[in-house]
C-alpha cells in the first residue's frame, strides 16, 4: 500500500539533497538532452514538449549494482503529447527511493505553448509544471512545486533555454523542516550537422542559497535506429562536498517502440555505480529495418492555380521520401489543361528519375490527363473506361452582339491589333489579327503533345499524330493501341503491382507522419504568388464563383517580407495570371526590383502569364515557363461597360450630373466622348511606353525588339523562349530546385507560400464574420500579413473567356464585370494591362 501511495505522488523529495535541486533531472540517472523533443521534458524543460510530434510515453528504472548509494534511485513514467493550436501536455510520475529517509513519490502536470514562426522558421515556446510532491511518511508534509521554462529554437543547429526550478519553494511557502531553494539555469545545445544526428549540450544551474550545478550530454546517432547518449553531472561546484556523476547509455529507435539502458557511476566521498533501463512508445513510427513497401495513391482533383502547387509540392516530398516504393496516380475530373498537364508530367518523369516507378489509374480520362500519365511506367484503364484523346480544342465566346442586344456598351481604347481581349465584349467574330495568334499558339502546343506523347510511348511523330486522330478510345481499344498497360478494377491494382515488383506492396491513401529531426526550419525557399487578375489593394475572393484576384498590395506586402526575412535564401515568384491593374502590376514589378538587389528571384510562370502577368515577372532575376504557357499581350487597353440603354429598357431613370469636361470619364451611364476617347489614347500610350522600358530595365532587352514582339502579341512559353522573353523551359518544381541553387541551400530545404488565400466558404466566412479581422493573410499573419477584410464586389472588370472556356464561364466572367464595375480611387482611372483569363 505504501509503494501504491508514492508512485501515485511520484517525483524526488524536493529536501532530501542539495544535488537534486541543480541537477536538471528527477529521476536523473536518464542521459538525455534538455532542448530535445520526448516525454522526459516533463521534468527537464516543459517548454520542450512542443518539440514532439503525437505522443510519447517513455518508462525508466534507475538503481545501484552493489550499495544502495547511489542517488535518486527508482522508476519514473513520463507521458506527452502535441495538441492542436500549438499546445502540448505532459506528465509524469516517479516513485524515488533514497539511501537516506523515506521513499518519496511526486505526480507533475506540464503545459506548453510553442509556435513556429512561418516568417522565420524559429520556434519559441513556454512551458511550465506542476508538481505534488509527498511521502508516506506521516512527519512530512505534502509540498506542491512549481516549474517553468522558455525554450528557443531559432535555427536547426542552436537552441536555447531558461528553466526555473522549483520557484514557489524559493519563497518557503512549505511546512517542510528543511526549506526548499529554487533554482535558475540555462541551457545551450548544438547541433553541427543541423539534424539530431549528433546533439551537444550545455546547462548551468544556481540556486537561492548559491550553490552551483552544471551538466553536459553528447547523444549521437548511430546508423538509423541506435543512439548513443554520454553526460556528466555535478553538484555544489567549487564547494567542498561536491557531487559528480557520469552516465553512458544508448537506445534503440525502431517503428513505434524504444528501448535501452546504460551505466551510471557517482562520485560523493567515494564511487558509487549503478545502472538504468528504458523503454518507450511513440505515436510517430521511428526508422525500421524492415519497414513494408508501400504503394502510395495520390488522388488528382480539379487543379487550380494554388491547387497545383500544393500537389506538386507533394510529389516533391514523395520523391525523396525512402517509406514510398512506387506512386499510384488516380484522377478525378481534374479539368486539367495544358500547361498544368506539362507540369505534371515533368513531375512524373523526375520521380521516375529517381527511381521510383509511377502508374497511373483512369477511369474516364481526358487527353491532358493522359498525357501527364504517358511519362510514368505503366497506366491501367478501367474495363469500362476510356480515354477522350482527341487533340486540343479552344472556345472563344464573343457577346458583344449579347451584351448590345441587352443594352449594353462596350467602350474600350487600346494599342495593337493584337490586344483583342476587348473584343470579347465588343465583337461577335474575332479579328484576324487574333486568330492569327490564336492559330500560332495552338500550332506551338499542340505540336508539343505531338513531341512529348512521341518519346513517352516510343513513336514516331506522325505515329503520335495517328494515335490522337483515330481517338477517343473505349477500354479494348486503348488496349489494342497501347495506350495503356492493362484493363483492370481498381481494387485488382495491387495484384498487377505485386507482379509488377516480385513482391506484395502495400496499397495506402497516405502515409503517417514522419519524425522531425530538425529544431527549426532554417533556410528556405520563399514562394510569392500571383493568380487572378492583378488588381489596386488587397487580395479579393469570391468562393462561390470562384473569382480570386491578387491584389498589388498584398503581394507587395509579402516580397518586402520575404526579402526582408534572412530565413528566406531565394523568392520564386509564381505567377498563373492574365494581368490586370497597370498600377498595381507597376508596383509589384517594383517590389520585385527591390527583392532582387536582396537575394535572388525566380519567376515560375504556370498556364498564364500574360500581359500584367509577364509585367510582374519580368523584373526577375530568371523566367520560366512550361513551354505551354500562355505568354507576352505586352500591351494596354482601357475601358468600361455603358448600361444607360440597358437600365432605359428596364424603365429605370438615370439623372446625371456633372460639374468639369471629364466628370463622367468613369461613369458607366454614358460613354466616352470625342475628347474623353483622345485623352484616353494618349494614356494608354504612356502606359505602354512604361511598360515597355520596365522589360527593357528587368530583361536587358533593347527598347526596339521589345516593340516588336509586343503590341499585345501573346506566344507559347516555347516561341517566348526563343525570342528572349523567357530564360529556361520548365515548371514550379525546376524553378523551385533553380532557386535552392542559387541561394545555396540543400534540396530539403522548406517551401513557404504566401499570400494565403480562403480555400474555400468556410475559410471566407471566418474571416468576413470576425471582428477586425485579415481573411487573406499570408503564411504568418503576424509579418507577412497586412491585408484589409475582403472586398468581394470591387474588384477590377476582368472578362473574356480562356482555352477551352465554356459559355458558363463567360457568362460567370461576364457577371464579375457587371458586379464590379468603376472600383476606382477618386482622380486615378483605372488601366488595364489586360483582362482576359486566359486568352486575350
Amino acid at each position: 500500500m505504501r509503494a501504491l501511495w508514492a508512485l501515485c505522488f511520484i517525483a524526488i523529495l524536493p529536501a532530501t539533497s542539495a544535488l537534486g535541486q541543480v541537477r536538471p533531472g528527477r529521476i536523473g540517472a536518464v542521459p538525455r538532452p534538455m532542448l530535445a523533443p520526448g516525454a522526459p521534458a516533463v521534468d527537464l524543460n516543459p517548454a520542450a514538449l512542443v518539440q514532439l510530434q503525437g505522443w510519447a510515453l517513455d518508462y525508466a528504472h534507475v538503481d545501484a549494482h552493489r550499495s544502495k548509494r547511489v542517488q535518486e534511485r527508482g522508476d519514473a513514467i513520463w507521458f506527452g503529447t502535441r495538441l492542436p493550436f500549438g499546445l502540448a501536455l505532459g506528465a509524469a510520475a516517479h516513485h524515488v527511493r533514497p539511501d537516506v529517509g523515506q521513499d518519496a513519490g511526486s505526480l507533475a502536470v506540464s503545459i506548453a505553448y510553442g509556435r513556429e514562426s512561418l516568417a522565420s522558421g524559429a520556434t519559441i515556446a513556454g512551458g511550465a509544471t506542476l508538481r505534488f510532491v509527498g511521502s508516506p511518511d506521516a512527519a512530512r508534509s505534502r509540498v506542491t512545486l512549481l516549474d517553468a521554462s522558455v525554450a528557443y529554437y531559432p535555427v536547426p543547429w542552436f537552441a536555447a533555454a531558461l528553466i526555473g526550478r522549483d520557484l514557489n519553494g524559493a519563497l518557503d511557502v512549505t511546512r517542510l523542516e528543511e526549506r526548499i531553494p529554487g533554482s535558475f539555469g540555462a541551457a545551450t545545445a548544438v547541433r553541427p550537422f543541423g539534424t539530431s544526428r549528433l546533439t551537444l549540450e550545455t546547462y548551468s544551474a544556481v540556486d537561492t542559497e548559491g550553490r552551483l550545478g552544471m551538466q553536459t550530454t553528447a547523444e549521437l546517432q548511430l546508423g538509423r535506429l541506435w543512439r548513443v547518449q554520454a553526460s556528466w553531472q555535478g553538484a555544489q561546484l567549487f564547494e567542498q562536498g561536491d557531487s559528480h556523476r557520469f552516465m553512458i547509455g544508448a537506445r534503440i529507435e525502431g517503428g513505434h517502440v524504444a528501448a535501452g539502458g546504460g551505466a551510471v557511476v557517482e562520485r560523493n566521498g567515494g564511487t558509487e555505480p549503478g545502472w538504468y533501463a528504458m523503454a518507450g512508445l511513440r505515436s510517430i513510427a521511428q526508422a525500421s529495418p524492415r519497414a513494408p513497401k508501400v504503394a502510395l495513391t495520390v488522388e488528382i482533383p480539379s487543379l487550380g492555380p494554388r491547387s497545383l502547387l500544393r500537389t506538386l509540392r507533394y510529389l516533391e516530398q514523395i520523391e525523396g521520401d525512402p517509406r514510398v516504393a512506387a506512386l499510384i496516380l488516380r484522377f478525378a475530373a481534374s479539368g486539367l489543361g495544358s500547361a498544368y498537364a506539362q507540369e505534371l508530367r515533368s513531375a512524373v518523369r523526375q520521380i521516375v528519375r529517381a527511381g521510383k516507378p509511377v502508374y497511373c489509374y483512369l477511369d474516364a480520362a481526358s487527353g491532358a490527363e493522359y498525357y501527364a500519365c504517358a511519362a510514368g511506367s505503366g497506366t491501367y484503364l478501367d474495363p469500362a473506361g476510356g480515354i477522350r484523346l482527341v487533340g486540343l480544342s479552344s472556345a472563344r465566346v464573343l457577346l458583344g452582339e449579347v451584351l448590345r442586344s441587352a443594352g449594353v456598351r462596350a467602350d474600350f481604347v487600346r494599342i495593337g491589333a493584337f490586344k483583342s481581349a476587348p473584343e470579347q465584349l465588343t465583337r461577335t467574330r474575332s479579328s484576324v489579327p487574333a486568330v492569327q495568334q490564336r492559330r500560332a499558339y495552338f500550332d506551338d502546343t499542340y505540336g508539343q503533345w505531338l513531341r512529348d506523347l512521341s518519346q513517352d510511348l516510343q513513336r514516331s511523330v506522325p505515329a503520335a499524330s495517328d494515335l490522337i486522330d483515330r481517338g477517343p478510345y473505349v477500354s479494348h481499344e486503348a488496349l489494342a493501341s497501347g495506350l495503356v498497360s492493362d484493363l483492370l478494377d481498381w481494387y485488382d491494382l495491387d495484384r498487377a503491382l505485386e507482379a509488377e515488383f516480385g513482391e506484395a506492396l502495400q496499397v495506402r491513401a497516405r502515409l503517417p507522419a514522419r519524425p522531425r529531426h530538425r529544431w527549426a526550419s532554417g533556410r528556405r525557399i520563399g514562394v510569392v504568388v500571383v493568380d487572378g487578375s492583378i488588381v489596386d489593394g488587397f487580395n479579393r475572393d469570391v468562393p462561390i464563383v470562384e473569382i480570386h484576384s491578387s491584389g498589388g498590395r498584398s503581394v507587395v506586402g509579402a516580397l518586402e517580407a520575404m526579402a526582408a526575412d534572412p530565413s528566406i535564401g531565394a523568392i520564386v515568384l509564381r505567377v498563373d495570371s492574365s494581368g490586370g491593374s497597370a498600377l498595381a502590376s507597376d508596383q509589384i514589378w517594383r517590389a520585385v526590383r527591390r527583392a532582387r538587389a536582396r537575394k535572388p528571384v525566380v519567376a515560375s510562370m504556370g498556364a498564364v502569364a500574360a500581359s500584367g502577368g509577364y509585367y510582374v515577372a519580368s523584373a526577375a532575376d530568371e523566367i520560366w515557363a512550361n513551354p505551354a504557357t500562355l505568354t507576352g499581350s505586352i500591351g494596354v487597353f482601357f475601358g468600361k461597360l455603358d448600361v444607360r440603354e440597358l437600365l432605359t429598357k428596364l424603365e429605370v431613370g438615370v439623372e446625371l450630373l456633372e460639374r468639369g469636361m471629364r466628370a463622367g470619364l468613369e461613369s458607366t451611364y454614358r460613354g466616352f466622348t470625342s475628347d474623353e476617347r483622345t485623352l484616353l489614347a494618349e494614356k494608354i500610350r504612356i502606359w505602354y511606353r512604361l511598360f515597355l522600358h520596365r522589360i527593357v530595365e528587368g530583361r536587358g532587352m533593347e527598347i526596339d525588339d521589345v516593340d516588336a514582339i509586343a503590341r499585345g502579341r501573346i506566344w507559347s512559353g516555347e516561341a517566348a523562349q526563343r525570342l528572349g522573353l523567357v530564360d529556361r523551359l520548365g515548371g514550379f518544381s525546376q524553378a523551385i530546385d533553380r532557386a535552392r541553387v542559387l541561394a545555396q541551400v540543400s534540396v530539403e530545404a522548406p517551401v513557404v507560400i504566401a499570400p494565403r488565400r480562403p480555400l474555400g466558404w468556410t475559410d471566407y466566412l471566418r474571416a468576413e464574420l470576425a471582428p477586425g479581422s485579415r481573411a487573406h493573410a499570408t503564411l504568418d499573419s503576424e509579418t507577412y500579413a497586412r491585408s484589409n477584410r475582403p472586398r468581394p464586389h470591387r474588384s477590377i472588370l476582368t472578362t473574356a473567356t480562356g482555352l477551352g472556356a465554356a459559355p458558363g464561364k463567360a457568362l460567370r466572367l461576364a457577371l464579375e464585370a457587371m458586379l464590379t464595375i468603376g472600383g476606382t480611387r477618386a482622380g486615378i482611372p483605372l488601366a488595364w494591362t489586360d483582362a482576359a483569363a486566359v486568352l486575350p
